[in-house]
């Protein structure tokens, strides 16, 4: 399984630390591989070009005594994405789930990039079963 490519690799380390986490369940573009370490009372934040440079610097920072974790996250873009409810679900009428036209950005596990699921009905922006691949 290949990862995607960022979307443009000059802005890459230049995107908020703070972001959103997860959900929406489409993305847009990807923005950067991103690995968040904790050592000791510190967080750090690197920033990558491609998954493959990401993973390896993980497991080198797993390696290492003095970290208690390290996450490797991707930051997306999406245009628009499904309403998450105030339990962390998705807002269901019935069995469908309201589309938000509305850019943002969030972070997501990388595996979400590969989930898939197919349309079955879309009808003013409210879709019956949610596709989980990009919104292009």
């Amino acid at each position: 399984m290949e990862f995607p490519k960022v979307d443009n690799k000059k802005e890459v380390g230049k995107y908020d630390e703070l972001t959103m986490t997860g959900g929406g369940l489409i993305w847009s573009k990807v923005l950067e591989y991103r690995v968040w370490t904790k050592k000791g009372m510190d967080l750090d934040l690197k920033a990558f070009t491609t998954y493959k440079a990401a993973a390896k610097y993980q497991r080198r920072m797993e390696k290492k005594e003095n970290v208690i974790y390290s996450r490797l996250v991707v930051l997306i873009s999406q245009d628009s994405y499904y309403k998450p409810d105030k339990n962390g679900g998705y807002e269901n009428k019935g069995d469908k789930y309201k589309l938000i036209n509305k850019e943002r950005i969030t972070e997501w596990k990388p595996e979400w990039l590969f989930e898939e699921e197919i349309i079955t009905k879309v009808d003013e922006g409210i879709v019956s079963s949610i596709p989980l691949t990009p919104s292009l």
